[in-house]
């Protein structure tokens, strides 16, 4: 698992590679006659291949990040500013230091900071 800086230094197809390989995607390759970026769930065969969703750039794809989180008991918020985007998951559950796991990210725009976020809150669960 990448570390808190690592995480807010991805960008790109980096990033959603990232968010697949955290929602249980693996053999991630760059598919050389697209450029797309592919890959497989560990439950799927290695033949089968699909598109790994734009998680940064999509906000369908990020929802499905906070649905994710929100399943596995985070609540959420998200703030839009002039300057960019804040995403925030939190947990109601006490950690070892006796407070609540807090998990926040920025980003240029919405599911950027989603991505972040979410990659923060399945690398501290």
């Amino acid at each position: 698992m990448k570390t808190k800086d690592e995480i807010m230094k991805l960008s790109g197809r980096d990033l959603d590679a990232a968010v697949a390989e955290a929602l249980g995607w693996d053999d991630i390759s760059i598919n050389p006659s697209t450029g797309h970026l592919n890959g497989t769930h560990r439950l799927q065969s290695t033949i089968i291949r699909e598109l790994v969703p734009r998680y940064r750039t999509d906000i369908a794809d990020a929802w499905k990040l906070v649905d994710e989180l929100v399943a596995m008991g985070y609540i959420h918020n998200i703030t839009t500013t002039s300057e960019g985007s804040e995403t925030y998951f939190s947990k109601e559950r006490i950690n070892m230091a006796g407070m609540t796991d807090f998990y926040e990210a920025e980003g240029s725009i919405p599911p950027e900071a989603i991505s972040r976020a979410f990659l923060l809150a399945m690398a501290g669960s």
